[in-house]
């Protein structure tokens, strides 16, 4: 009889704790729902205090939902707009930690805060991490690019320049390619290699994609050219008078009027008979 009393006080007992945790899993997933529907009403009216408060309040009480919501990308944004700093980049390093799928973004933006203090060298690592690990990414063109601006603000210019050249050649988006050769040219003056330079300058001069709207790439390149001839904020270099029309057509279409006056102003007292006086 004691026997059957205490397995229907077992069963009883079960019965209640079964109950129990069920409940509790269903308080807990509705817990969860509403803090997820919290977290969406703050982000839609524009309350990223509000989404940000709620953010921290799910981390802490249930990691694995936040970790499985990749929540910590948004954590990691929201933290950067308001200048946390330190706060973003905890949060993007756990999602590259774990391999998340949010993972090459996390190391494109762990690689802008360490530019943003100055950091190249950790700006570089990062970024190599990025297409080392998503070579498929759609961030990989502007990683690339900015890897090979980084080592042209570090002063590596023989290293920018053998990044840039494959991006120079890209017959498919001209912009990038112009964007590049112009870099490369910059890379070039830098380092002292005058001719190579005056060659890509002037390259970039003669094939604009429209002669007659010359774009920031030829104004990069009469710039360019100015300094290699010795100009100075006074008088333009001792040019033919082909040529001084040339660049000042250029710094005029882009409202650089200072420079074309001197341009302009060169061929007038250089050349008093020309046609085009």
């Amino acid at each position: 009889m004691t026997i059957i009393i205490f397995r229907r006080l077992s069963f009883a007992v079960l019965l209640a704790a079964l109950h129990f945790s069920v409940a509790a899993q269903v308080a807990q997933a509705q817990s969860v729902r509403e803090r997820h529907e919290r977290i969406r009403a703050s982000m839609d009216g524009g309350d990223e205090v509000a989404a940000l408060n709620e953010l921290r309040r799910l981390a802490a009480a249930d990691p694995a939902q936040f970790a499985l919501n990749n929540y910590d990308y948004l954590l990691g944004r929201l933290s950067e707009r308001r200048g946390d700093a330190a706060g973003a980049a905890a949060a993007y390093q756990k999602l590259v930690a774990r391999n998340s799928l949010l993972a090459e973004y996390a190391l494109w933006h762990l690689s802008q805060l360490a530019r943003s203090t100055g950091n190249l060298v950790l700006e570089r690592e990062q970024l190599r991490q990025l297409l080392a690990t998503a070579p498929a990414s759609l961030l990989r063109e502007a990683a690339e690019a900015r890897l090979a601006e980084s080592f042209y603000e570090s002063g590596d210019y023989s290293t920018a320049i053998q990044l840039l050249r494959p991006r120079s050649s890209d017959t498919k988006n001209l912009t990038t390619a112009r964007e590049a050769l112009s870099l490369i040219g910059q890379a070039y003056l830098k380092s002292r290699q005058q001719d190579a330079a005056r060659d890509l300058f002037n390259k970039l001069i003669a094939e604009m994609p429209d002669a007659s709207r010359p774009d920031d790439y030829a104004l990069a390149a009469v710039r360019g050219l100015d300094n290699l001839d010795g100009a100075t904020e006074t008088a333009a270099p001792q040019l033919s008078e082909s040529e001084h029309l040339r660049r000042a057509s250029i710094y005029n279409f882009n409202r650089d009027f200072n420079a074309a006056r001197l341009h302009y102003l060169a061929i007038a007292e250089r050349y008093p008979q020309s046609a085009g006086i």
